[in-house]
């Protein structure tokens, strides 16, 4: 009987009502943004015996469901109940949702692993699918043999009962299984067309289920750690005896399934207290996409620290690997179905390199949709003889045309979104080497400014710190919760001032207009630099004629598009689908339909 218990280490505890102890299972995850590196951590490892049954300890809170059903099925030729529970959102609005499978590990059940993991209700009410929670037959799942059970058979039935049933949507079916319950979801992907996207955690295929080729495409997310010792992570034989591929192998055969790019791109990333190796296969069939994910130093468990949300990272992935979400998007665009796949690609590569980067970041300069107004300061980093007041009021018209331009695109997508904005200076910034004239300092002489600045256009002219650390905030992701711990030093013009700031709470960065320069640059650092690729409207540079005022637009334009999160497209290695993109963050003159399209995208989820 234990030969068939996966232990379920480090993490959760599920209540298994018929034996007197709990296993296990998986713990809260959160997503903590940074650009920290990672490998992939091969280990070579033999599988370790399982471990004895665990202490009972006191159940967690249960959280309630929307109703709990059975399905009979025939096993070992007796016919036996099946129970599985269904949570809906908290309000049912819609005609149609979208549903989850949830697949619980050896020893558990549904309702454990709903009770272990309430972000996993809330994301339900937040993002309106509709979650099912089955009950493995002696708990656990039949991959192959741990029971007599035929679960495909059983979800199988499940389906053919909601089917009929308008609030759920049968085409948009996904499922997320831990260990065990990855084991199940690897095997109806393979065996069936239910799902479109499944994401087994902390398991991947046997070599038996890696053998057969599936009739549909799907996308995959996978995620498996070093030390795992009951699915190891190079393959070979593991619990329950099972022989599994590698997770690498296991990852590679789900691409070649699905006629996907398989020169993979990797990220690295920090989930909590792990480094993690992101690698993903793109281009795939339908756009669908594969993902497998290696936690350097994590043994077999889901809970890594931090304040890590595995769950809203997945839902995420779902959602973008399918070309039906991209439609809103693209409202008032007239697209060849070439050229809309190629949109879809390149904005499922958009939305790992740079969204996923944002979640759980604000960006203040969004207040535009409630004040109708658009704060800017100018930052001048080379110019022919002296700035006037000529040349900064034709930026400032310009900018205004710019702003209005990009505002109007949202409209299509969201018509309560301002269609022209206020355009506001609030601060200049100029380099060493760039002279102002007397013009200027009469119409703008009341402006905070930084003059001879001598650092680099990504840099800020106020040295900021953790608080307790006394460690330089440098400039890579962070997330909200580190505002907190930061403190600022300066006077505006160089970094030895006695100016301090501690932000104390994030309403401190609501808006420029509402605070002084010095925080003003504070909130340059802490927000924009860390969300948004180190730019803030750094206007004022590559001026064509000085004299007359004449500026060059794509570089405002460009700019303008860093406020939306947009990324600079150039690199092939990044976008390698992106060949033929047109953009002004690359390669137009213009604001294209491509801009405008992931600024509608970034919008969506900043909402």
């Amino acid at each position: 009987m234990l030969a068939d218990l996966e232990g379920q280490l480090f993490t959760d505890k599920i209540m298994v009502s018929f034996k007197s102890f709990l296993l296990v299972a998986f713990a809260t995850l959160s997503i903590l943004i940074s650009s920290c590196g990672g490998s992939s951590g091969d280990v070579t490892q033999e599988p370790n015996p399982l471990p004895l049954p665990q202490p009972t300890e006191p159940p967690t809170q249960e959280i309630p469901v929307s109703e709990t059903k059975t399905i009979t099925q025939t096993i070992d030729g007796q016919q036996v109940d099946r129970t599985y529970l269904i949570r809906y959102p908290s309000e049912v609005t819609k005609a149609s949702y979208p549903v989850v499978f949830f697949f619980h590990g050896a020893g558990g059940n549904g309702q454990g692993w709903l009770n272990n993991r309430p972000e996993v209700k809330n994301l339900i009410d937040q993002e309106n699918f509709i979650g099912i929670f089955p009950d493995g037959f002696e708990n656990r799942w039949n991959v192959g043999t741990e029971t007599n059970a035929d679960d495909v058979e059983f979800i199988s039935l499940i389906v053919n009962e909601f089917s009929s049933n308008e609030l759920f949507n049968v085409d948009k079916i996904y499922a997320v299984g831990t260990s065990n319950g990855a084991g199940l979801a690897n095997k109806i992907g393979k065996e069936t067309t239910i799902f479109k996207g499944i994401a087994p955690l902390i398991s991947q295929q046997t070599e038996e289920i890696g053998a057969i080729v599936p009739s549909s495409p799907m996308s995959v997310f996978q995620v498996g750690g070093t030390e795992d010792g009951l699915v190891p992570i190079n393959g070979g034989n593991g619990v329950a005896g099972h022989i599994f591929m590698s997770a690498a192998e296991s990852a590679e055969n789900w691409a070649s399934n699905f006629n996907c790019n398989m020169n993979p791109t990797t990220i690295n990333r920090t989930w909590g207290n792990y480094q993690v190796q992101e690698r993903s296969f793109n281009a795939c069939q339908d756009s669908h996409r594969v993902k497998y994910f290696i936690v350097q130093g994590a043994g077999h468990t889901t809970s890594f620290g931090g304040n890590l949300n595995l769950y809203q990272l997945i839902w995420t992935f779902f959602m973008s690997s399918d070309p039906d979400y991209y439609e809103p998007f693209l409202i008032g665009m007239d697209l060849t179905e070439n050229e809309k796949d190629l949109f879809v690609v390149n904005a499922q590569r958009f939305q790992e390199i740079c969204l996923d980067n944002f979640s759980g970041l604000k960006n203040p300069l969004w207040n535009i949709k409630e004040r109708s107004e658009w704060p800017i300061y100018f930052h001048f980093e080379s110019w022919e003889g002296p700035v006037t007041s000529t040349a900064i009021s034709q930026m400032k018209s310009d900018y205004q045309a710019i702003a209005d331009q990009w505002a109007k695109s949202l409209h299509p997508y969201d018509s309560n979104f301002p269609d022209a904005f206020e355009v506001k200076i609030f601060g200049f910034v100029f380099n060493q080497g760039v002279s102002i004239d007397g013009s200027f300092y009469n119409d703008f002489g009341e402006y905070p400014r930084v003059e001879n600045f001598s650092g680099t256009s990504e840099r800020s002219p106020w040295e900021v710190r953790f608080r307790e650390s006394n460690e330089i905030f440098d400039q890579n992701w962070y997330s909200v919760s580190d505002f907190y711990s930061l403190k600022v030093t300066g006077n505006g013009d160089n970094d030895s001032g006695n100016i301090v700031f501690f932000p104390e709470t994030w309403n401190d960065f609501d808006h420029p207009e509402s605070i002084d320069m010095f925080l003003t640059k504070f909130w340059h650092k802490t927000t924009w630099d860390a969300v948004a690729q180190r730019q803030y409207l750094k206007l004022g540079g590559n001026v064509i004629d000085y004299s007359l005022g004449i500026t060059r637009y794509v570089v405002f334009a460009h700019e303008m598009g860093h406020t939306f999160f947009l990324d600079d497209i150039y690199s092939r290695s990044k976008y390698p689908d992106g060949v033929g993109i047109t953009s002004i963050m690359n390669n137009s003159s213009n604001i294209t339909d491509f801009d405008q399209f992931t600024m509608r995208i970034v919008w969506s989820q900043q909402q």
